[in-house]
């Protein structure tokens, strides 16, 4: 494990040297771990080993924001690849072995449609407001990291919860730039057999107190800190993911009265006295949550759905509303939130 450390920090100044520490000390004990680390066989390691990459990709200077360098640096004990001052990625350690480094091994790249996304959501700013982050065709991924950032001044980050595959806050998450409205995710496999997970599956989701009392909306955007985006696939390819930015819209006293509708999701009669209609077109399908909510955001009735890709309708019933005048309707698939505007009519 020392030669190991001492090889990374050598750099690429040092080819000479760190080629003979490679070949004299690291490649046995590759050798020697295989069957504990499940890698296959030396020689495949000897091909294209981590350090190997690192020296390709300029050591430290390439991955600095990965902190795999000043990590291997840091720290030569059994867990070779955590020092919880500058990672606070313990589940990484206990889930991977050494040879999880292949998510970096440099190979040429291969295109997928692999997505990452920030769900867009609307939350009253007296509430925690819960922003969830997904993947989409992920399934066959061994190692993923990214980071994301919000506005510290309209948001206040309070915890990550619902983390995927068992992960936590404390393992699975660079928290060094909380302050500055920043986190970074970490998940690697260490069967590398890929993370096998459905698309749209729920990454983590992120909580916030809202800093104002008004209305108005903030991105949550995709960063390259404190953790540069990387993806690694199961056939030992490099995925350029797709990153989108989630929208959080921020609902002051009487806001939803002017909240923005969307043209997917549509009531017709509107308005209506004892029955109206709720017409959904969506080019997915999945589980939902329909909300009837009064004008001020509060919740009067949560009911589960479920809608194919193309035109959905769903009954809306005038004994749902407890007085007339005006309401939200809310539709919240695994990907976003449709809202609509209806009035009922019927006392």
């Amino acid at each position: 494990m020392l030669f190991f450390a001492l090889f990374s920090c050598l750099g690429p100044k040092n080819t000479g040297l760190s080629s003979l520490l490679f070949s004299l000390f690291l490649a046995p004990a590759v050798a020697a771990k295989k069957q504990n680390y499940r890698i296959g066989p030396t020689q495949a390691l000897r091909q294209n080993p981590i350090l190997q990459y690192l020296y390709l990709q300029n050591t430290v200077r390439q991955i600095e924001n990965s902190y795999l360098s000043e990590v291997i640096c840091l720290h030569f004990g059994a867990n070779l690849f955590y020092n919880p001052e500058s990672m606070n990625i313990p589940t990484l350690l206990r889930r991977l072995s050494a040879a999880v480094t292949l998510l970096f091994v440099a190979t040429s790249l291969s295109a997928q449609n692999t997505q990452f996304y920030v769900e867009s959501v609307a939350a009253d700013v007296d509430n925690e407001v819960i922003v969830n982050v997904r993947g989409i065709n992920i399934d066959t991924l061994v190692g993923v990291q990214f980071s994301v950032q919000w506005d510290k001044d309209l948001l206040e980050f309070i915890a990550v919860d619902n983390v995927a595959m068992g992960g936590s806050q404390g393992g699975n998450f660079n928290q060094t730039q909380l302050a500055e409205g920043r986190i970074g995710y970490l998940e690697a496999d260490g069967s590398l057999m890929g993370f096998g997970l459905a698309d749209s599956t729920l990454l983590f989701t992120l909580r916030f107190d809202a800093l104002t009392t008004v209305s108005g909306t903030t991105d949550i955007t995709f960063v390259e800190i404190p953790l540069r985006t990387s993806a690694r696939s199961s056939n030992n390819n490099d995925v350029e993911p797709d990153l989108m930015t989630g929208v959080v819209t921020l609902l002051g006293a009487s806001s939803l009265a002017t909240f923005a509708e969307d043209d997917r999701l549509t009531v017709a009669p509107n308005p209506f006295r004892d029955y109206s209609q709720i017409s959904l077109s969506l080019n997915y399908g999945g589980n939902a949550t329909l909300e009837l909510m009064d004008i001020s955001g509060r919740t009067l009735s949560r009911q589960a759905r479920s809608f194919t890709p193309g035109n959905t309708t769903f009954n809306l019933s005038g004994a749902d509303f407890p007085a007339n005048g005006t309401y939200i309707v809310r539709l919240t698939t695994d990907r976003e939130q449709l809202h609509r505007k209806v009035v009922f009519q019927g006392r």
